[in-house]
């Protein structure tokens, strides 16, 4: 089971206060405030009428502070997300511990022992992987599938993205009222996750990045073709969320995309670049991003020589911004003019009005490192904002997510309304056959096959992943 955030270590800091007026007075006013914090999100756009979306949302108590600096607050929420880290390092939640001293040491996850890897072959060589929960039934005709895309630098390795993957899995199938079985897996980029077991040395030094959004026709046109073209429903984190918002706009997405959450996802990747460097607050958000990407361009030997080759390997290693780790590794290497050409090529800014399928949006005011979409004028699109939820943080009174429960809700409502206007299973057994004889659904990448990955604390995904 997972530690919860605990307010021990401050109510006993307030109980040995000796002046009972200096104690009543600080109670009064962590009260108060905290009471202020009690809001409903606000909605924009289609957004569906789920019971966590009509409801106060009550933040844990610890991320409400301090008042007074969203982004400062915002980032505290964001650093609570280690206690779901699914390795003990005391080193590395040591260091945690000095930025946030309230943070709790994590435990094994329940999921987190053994999971089923089926690595997918693209076009260039390259590889990514679906990772499936363990003990996952057989993959049967009238079932579901959820796919969740990770955020930068995170992986089936990352914590609080298996925790989404067993909220799903527990919530979704215990819901009666829904045909079939309801699978997540999750997509492992190229070079992340279990992918980056699959590489061979000297191998494409693709990294996995904000174009991640072009292989999602490979992965799903390979769903479709090894899994009888389930209803298929997006689930996107951060950057991951973005892909989604990508691949949802275009022209050729499958019948058989249903719909799209995200959570905390950026809508255009120029405004996130400016937001990061505006104010100390966000600088350090940016230079602790670049981190992991630096040690993810250490650890592999041809994506490093790449760039060596190209003489940016000093200026990818001493940067001090996303930006510029941008303009020295993934300018040069994949072909792009600037970052901001790499901005535009790949933000769903440009193509988010196209979106034809439900979609709901899930972000929060005071997010250091993603600011809140602007006005989005396409009626099947919603956006839920809530002020206290920093990137990804949204943790409620108990110190559980917030947002695993509304994605929860939300896949769980068009799921039925899916299965409702279908006419249930026997029409999808009917929709599964036409769209099968589509010869353009019919994937051409190859798959390795389900491996089975047993996983220990690993240094390389502790740092990486968070």
């Amino acid at each position: 089971m997972l530690v919860h955030l605990n307010l021990i270590p401050v109510l006993k800091h307030i109980g040995e206060m000796q002046d009972d007026g200096l104690r009543s007075f600080v109670i009064s006013v962590l009260l108060s405030q905290y009471y202020s914090s009690f809001r409903v999100p606000r909605l924009y756009g289609s957004c569906p009428p789920l019971p966590s979306l009509l409801t106060h949302f009550s933040p844990h108590p610890l991320t409400t502070f301090p008042l007074f600096y969203p982004k400062l607050r915002g980032f505290i929420t964001t650093t609570f997300l280690s206690k779901l880290m699914p390795y003990h390092l005391p080193l590395f939640h040591q260091i945690l511990h000095t930025l946030n001293p309230f943070t709790p040491t994590p435990k094994i996850l329940s999921l987190q022992n053994h999971v089923m890897s089926e690595g997918i072959v693209l076009d260039d060589g390259s590889y990514v992987s679906l990772v499936w929960p363990p003990c996952s039934p057989p993959f049967m005709v009238g079932d579901t599938l959820v796919l969740i895309l990770p955020g930068m630098n995170n992986s089936s390795e990352t914590g609080f993205v298996r925790c989404l993957q067993q909220t799903l899995t527990l919530k979704l199938n215990n819901n009666k009222s829904n045909n079939g079985h309801v699978h997540c897996c999750i997509l492992d980029y190229r070079l992340t996750g279990t992918s980056q077991h699959l590489q061979k040395p000297n191998e494409n030094p693709h990294p996995s990045c904000a174009d991640g959004w072009l292989d999602l026709p490979t992965v799903i046109s390979h769903i479709n073709h090894h899994y009888t073209s389930p209803p298929i429903h997006l689930v996107g984190q951060s950057l991951g969320g973005g892909m989604t918002l990508k691949y949802l706009g275009g022209i050729d997405t499958p019948q058989n995309i249903v719909s799209g959450t995200c959570v905390s996802p950026p809508v255009d990747y120029s405004k996130v670049a400016k937001h990061l460097e505006d104010g100390i607050v966000s600088r350090v958000c940016n230079f602790v991003m670049t981190v992991p990407c630096k040690i993810a361009l250490v650890l592999n030997g041809t994506m490093r020589r790449a760039i060596y080759n190209k003489s940016k390997l000093f200026s990818a290693l001493t940067c001090l911004t996303v930006r510029g780790f941008e303009d020295a590794v993934l300018v040069p290497l994949l072909d792009y003019t600037s970052p901001e050409d790499y901005y535009n090529k790949n933000s769903p800014k440009s193509t988010i009005l196209n979106i034809r399928v439900p979609t709901l949006i899930i972000t929060a005011e005071d997010d250091p490192i993603v600011p809140p979409p602007d006005e989005i004028k396409n009626e099947n699109i919603g956006v839920a904002v809530v002020d206290f939820g920093g990137h990804l943080g949204f943790f409620d009174f108990m110190g559980w997510s917030w947002s695993d429960e509304v994605v929860a809700e939300h896949v769980g409502r068009r799921i039925g309304e899916w299965e409702k206007r279908e006419g249930g299973e026997e029409v999808r057994r009917k929709r599964t056959s036409s769209i099968q004889s589509n010869e353009s659904d019919v994937s051409e990448a190859s798959s390795t096959g389900l491996v089975k990955v047993k996983r220990r604390p690993s240094v390389r995904g502790t740092i990486l992943g968070f």
